[in-house]
């Protein structure tokens, strides 16, 4: 009967609005019984359709806009941050699958079996990035190519920690380093509320250079690419940048190494990968 009244109020010149800081329960139903209901609801789904032949596609339309997901996600991050006992964890992760994403999902797998929730912040998905807010009521989700609404996001979590799992295919990924650096209330225009702890997974190579396998233009290997060594040089180990600008390995290595030099901690999954790491970023060997 919902949906009749509000098919002819709109008839009428008035509008159906949502206000997000606004909950009404409806808790359970008992007019019906579950049979009964059914078939009522069967009867009068087609009825309504029938009335109104536009209505389920404005339905399907609302759905696929979905007009109250940044509240949805705003009140999803402030819910969170109420129940969590220590830093909600903030990921930075690609849309590829594989190891990293495996270890990802185990993670946050383990993160909500222990009553927390997590929030990932995807690249590669068409748009800049895909919020996910992982929790064990499900997954809240919503894409923007806004940073300014990125970060008023994250600030509902007034304690949380910024974890690096990976960020290959990202879009202009020279400015990963810098946007979780200000997010973990540290470098240019940092978000309030103090320094947040910082961790870097290194699941690949990545933060070293563009080229994530270290592989060169020829696609060999040739050693650990350090800037200003003979490899600086390769194309391989240059990005190019949104608009053609080619980032050097030098500059490439200062925005990453900024965020490794922040980072009490940094993951590495072999004896191997770390001497790589503390080879491009000595600085990094003690985290």
């Amino acid at each position: 009967e919902e949906n009749d009244w509000c098919q002819k109020a709109a008839a009428l010149g008035g509008r159906s609005v949502a206000v997000p800081n606004l909950f009404v329960e409806h808790r359970g139903g008992e007019s019906f019984g579950s049979a009964a209901k059914q078939a009522l609801l069967e009867r009068n789904v087609a009825e309504v359709s029938r009335r109104y032949p536009r209505y389920d596609a404005q339905v399907q339309a609302f759905i696929r806009d979905d007009p109250m997901n940044t509240a949805r996600l705003a009140l999803g991050l402030a819910w969170a941050a109420q129940r969590a006992s220590g830093p909600v964890p903030v990921y930075l992760a690609h849309a590829l699958g594989g190891g990293a994403e495996n270890w990802l999902r185990r993670r946050i797998g383990a993160e909500i079996e222990a009553g927390g929730a997590a929030l990932v912040i995807r690249v590669g998905k068409g748009h800049r990035w895909q919020l996910e807010l992982h929790c064990a009521g499900g997954l809240t989700q919503g894409l923007t190519n806004d940073e300014a609404l990125l970060r008023a996001l994250v600030a509902h979590l007034p304690r949380r920690r910024i974890v690096y799992s990976n960020g290959v295919f990202g879009h202009d990924a020279i400015t990963q380093p810098g946007l979780l650096l200000a997010l973990s209330g540290r470098g240019a225009d940092p978000l309030p509320g103090g320094l947040q702890p910082v961790e870097v997974q290194m699941h690949d190579f990545f933060p070293v250079s563009p080229s994530y396998t270290l592989l060169g233009a020829d696609r060999a290997y040739h050693g650990v690419p350090v800037a200003g060594g003979p490899l600086a040089a390769d194309p391989a180990h240059r990005y190019e940048r949104p608009g053609g600008a080619v980032a050097s390995l030098e500059a490439w290595q200062q925005a990453w190494g900024a965020l490794l030099a922040a980072a009490e901690e940094v993951v590495v999954f072999s004896q191997d990968s770390a001497a790589i790491v503390a080879e491009a970023y000595p600085q990094a060997a003690g985290a």
